[in-house]
């Protein structure tokens, strides 16, 4: 296969998209929407100062805050720990990886 690069752009980008389709179509995989998986939402500031409020004693929270404020920490608590589960599979492959350089 070989490209005409004298074409411009959007035409190659085009062409390139069809081939793309026609691979995933014969080969039976399904072309998923393009949002599916993307979290394209902003990050919510409620959380950050329902706990100023409770931390400083501003006034006291009802409930619903109470239970917005619990839910958010375990949140937190929950990605912190998956970011040290990456951080240490990083290091192990890292010294891996360093092993096989060093290795004749």
């Amino acid at each position: 296969m070989s490209w005409n690069l004298n074409l411009e752009n959007n035409e190659l980008t085009r062409g390139f998209q069809e081939m793309i389709d026609r691979m995933l179509k014969t080969q039976g995989i399904p072309n998923p929407h393009p949002n599916i998986g993307k979290r394209r939402r902003h990050f919510g500031w409620l959380d950050v100062e329902l706990m100023d409020i409770q931390q400083l004693r501003l006034r006291p929270l009802d409930e619903a805050e109470t239970s917005q404020v619990s839910k958010a920490k375990a949140e937190f608590s929950k990605a912190e720990a998956t970011n040290r589960n990456r951080k240490s599979n990083t290091e192990v492959g890292n010294r891996l990886f360093g092993r096989l350089l060093d290795s004749p």
